[in-house]
């Protein structure tokens, strides 16, 4: 790890023998900035002919965005995220609807806390997998090569599945409103004690469900029949589930369920970093 003044003669010279010997260079500059720095890729190439160079841009080195700086929620909001994680309903007014000062704030907040679909980690990813593939070539071939990624396209990669467009596609699945899950087979449930994330996508789950839960009437139940009928009839369906889930706890449903090849797990027994620093399974 080395701090080095790029602007400083003393600097620009501590910098040359590094890019001499490197196998790659990644930088998220923006504009004219790596040449005024002597760190363009036609200034490294004449260093090391065979390096590795990767611009991390926000939109790129060309286009209407070139230059333009790009945060976390500035990626997930242009690739859709955000919305799409505020749940049914939540979404927040029309653009041409005038707001107040503290309408805009309450909005702001709820656009950021629904902005987690991860643009920084997606970013990230686009830029290794970059990196990875160039310096497998370099390894190969010998020959390095000038890379760049962006976080628009990399975040918009993530959400894909909302520009492929094909006859008959499914409706995208939207989070209920109090943000519990997808549909009444795919959520949160409070139990007796603590709470489960239930998900069943076969059809044999389903059944493994009914039987688990004493209600194998509802195998047989018309508004059940098949996965499209119960998510037309989903709100009957968390109906008559949540109050079964609240018979038993966490453990107990979790350990039941499991007996009938369903996945169910406690969702609330630790937080997410204590868990992968922590579970004993996973230290195994």
């Amino acid at each position: 790890s080395l701090v080095i003044d790029l602007k400083s003669p003393e600097g620009r010279r501590i910098m040359q023998p590094l890019l001499a010997k490197a196998d790659g260079l990644l930088h998220n500059m923006r504009g004219d900035t790596p040449a005024r720095l002597g760190l363009d890729y036609e200034s490294v190439k004449k260093i090391n002919p065979n390096i590795v160079y990767l611009y991390a841009g926000s939109y790129g080195s060309s286009g209407p965005g070139a230059g333009r700086p790009a945060f976390h929620p500035i990626a997930g909001c242009l690739s859709g995220g955000a919305l799409w994680q505020l749940g049914k309903g939540n979404s927040p007014p029309p653009c041409d609807v005038p707001l107040t000062m503290e309408q805009i704030e309450k909005w702001s907040e709820e656009l950021m806390g629904a902005n987690e679909s991860l643009p920084d980690q997606t970013s990230a990813l686009g830029v290794g997998t970059a990196l990875a593939l160039a310096l497998y070539h370099k390894a190969r071939t010998g020959e390095g090569q000038y890379v760049e990624t962006t976080m628009l396209m990399s975040n918009l990669y993530l959400c894909s599945d909302d520009f492929i467009r094909y006859h008959g596609k499914p409706d995208r699945l939207e989070p209920d409103q109090a943000l519990r899950g997808l549909h009444a087979l795919h959520r949160l449930y409070e139990t007796k004690e603590g709470w489960v994330f239930l998900t069943c996508p076969l059809e044999e789950e389903w059944q493994g469900l009914c039987r688990a839960i004493g209600r194998e009437d509802l195998i047989a139940d018309p508004r059940f029949a098949t996965r499209e009928l119960r998510l037309r009839h989903d709100e009957w369906l968390v109906s008559i589930l949540w109050p079964i889930f609240k018979e038993r706890t966490a453990e107990e449903w979790e350990k039941r369920l499991g007996q009938y090849a369903v996945a169910c797990a406690r969702a609330d027994a630790q937080r997410y970093e204590d868990f992968l620093l922590t579970d004993p399974g996973l230290k195994e």
